[in-house]
């Protein structure tokens, strides 16, 4: 009797513990989609919301508010995870057990669909980037604009393929592709305007990101399947008395 108690008290505490990794992984995915969704430009001078404008894709916007409620489900459910721990209840515990299955699910399906998304990125930059540049861009203060200009002066390239992309533009090349170090105001002399297009630096820029996104994913669903073992373990383990 002696061994199974402490046996409980171990995947108890085991399980408590996990839950409060969980809780603050929850609390990092609030904070990285508000920091993300506010935009440090200072720090940056690029975010994935100029991002979203260069793509026009609005799905990358709604992924910070759809990371944000998933950072909130998780702070919540880590706390009835706690709870169900601590006091050794059978209705919170299996209550815990069906949203963490929920969540394992929709993570994994979000880690494919961004599998996906970045086996496509090469496609895009080949066939429409180029395309949407000369359609899209107004040397304004439009956000798809504001957004190339921002990109070009962080990563000192020019256009999608270079400068020729520009070249059938009414206002020519913009200031953004004299190098990050200059403003966006005026013409490049040719002595100053970047020599290399933009689409490796895109194409990195999106790689990493959506790897960052798919792995973080796995990395949590991986925590989310030990969570499930303990929490049916611990289950099996409460008393009668919570029915």
């Amino acid at each position: 009797m002696g061994d199974e108690s402490c046996g409980t008290r171990c995947v108890q505490f085991i399980l408590f513990m996990l839950n409060f990794i969980f809780f603050l992984c929850g609390v990092g995915l609030v904070v990285v989609s508000i920091f993300i969704w506010l935009g440090p430009v200072e720090a940056f001078n690029f975010n994935v919301i100029d991002l979203a404008n260069i793509l026009d894709n609005v799905y990358l916007e709604v992924g910070c508010f759809i990371m944000m409620g998933a950072g909130v489900i998780i702070i919540f459910f880590a706390i009835i995870g706690c709870c169900g721990a601590f006091l050794l209840n059978r209705l919170l515990l299996g209550l815990y057990f069906l949203i963490i299955i929920l969540l394992f699910f929709a993570q994994l399906a979000g880690a494919v669909l961004a599998a996906i998304y970045s086996a496509e990125i090469d496609t895009f930059l080949s066939s429409e980037a180029t395309d949407m540049l000369q359609m899209k861009y107004k040397h304004g203060n439009d956000s798809y604009s504001l957004a190339i200009d921002s990109f070009q002066m962080k990563f000192d390239c020019c256009g999608i393929n270079g400068r020729e992309d520009y070249e059938d533009l009414d206002k020519g090349i913009p200031g953004s592709c004299c190098g990050k170090d200059r403003t966006s105001d005026g013409k490049c002399v040719d002595a100053d305007i970047a020599q290399s297009g933009c689409r490796e630096e895109l194409k990195a820029f999106l790689t990493q990101n959506t790897t960052i996104i798919g792995a973080t994913l796995v990395g949590v669903a991986c925590l989310e399947l030990f969570l499930m073992v303990f929490a049916v373990l611990l289950c099996r383990n409460a008393s009668e008395k919570d029915y």
